[in-house]
């Protein structure tokens, strides 16, 4: 398992991108409740705003993972998985800028638009990344295992978008 140790920049990478994510995602409510709703402890527009927010991104990602597994075919995944983590910053960006009630509707049109690339494509990609660069060079009765460890790194519902990349095998 050797190859492993070549793998570092990727692991380092997708740790410090969730690890940013996560630190921000938490105050993302009261920023949201803040702008929308000042001075309010009770807001119903800002929920409706998250889930929509949500839908949309989960439903457009569902078009977009064939089109960036194909582009990562085509360019590298490494090339393309450069994409989603340059966009994910975008509209953090924007908030940091001001806090008033356009620059969060600004923030909310780009966060939008930019999580049908970033939510799974970020994972995505460093997946196929792995499973082309160690799993591909492993004996098949090492796919299990390796599966499993991947599997455990994320949650299911990404694993779905690896397993085209496995089938050529």
């Amino acid at each position: 398992m050797e190859n492993w140790k070549n793998l570092m920049h990727v692991f380092v990478t997708i740790f410090l991108s969730n690890f940013a994510s996560l630190l921000v995602n938490p105050t993302i409510a009261d920023v949201t409740m803040e702008a929308v709703c000042p001075g309010k402890d009770e807001c119903s527009l800002s929920i409706y705003l998250s889930g929509f927010q949500q839908a949309i991104a989960g439903l457009a990602s569902v078009v977009m993972m064939p089109l960036i597994g194909n582009l990562s075919d085509t360019y590298g995944r490494k090339l393309l998985l450069t994409i989603p983590l340059t966009l994910a910053i975008i509209p953090f960006v924007i908030l940091a800028t001001k806090r008033t009630t356009e620059f969060f509707y600004v923030y909310y049109v780009v966060k939008t638009l930019t999580s049908t690339v970033t939510d799974g494509g970020t994972i995505c990609l460093a997946l196929s990344y792995m499973f082309v660069s160690v799993v591909c060079l492993v004996v098949a009765t090492a796919r299990p295992l390796v599966a499993r460890l991947l599997m455990l790194l994320h949650r299911v519902g990404d694993w779905k978008f690896v397993v085209g990349d496995c089938n050529n095998w």
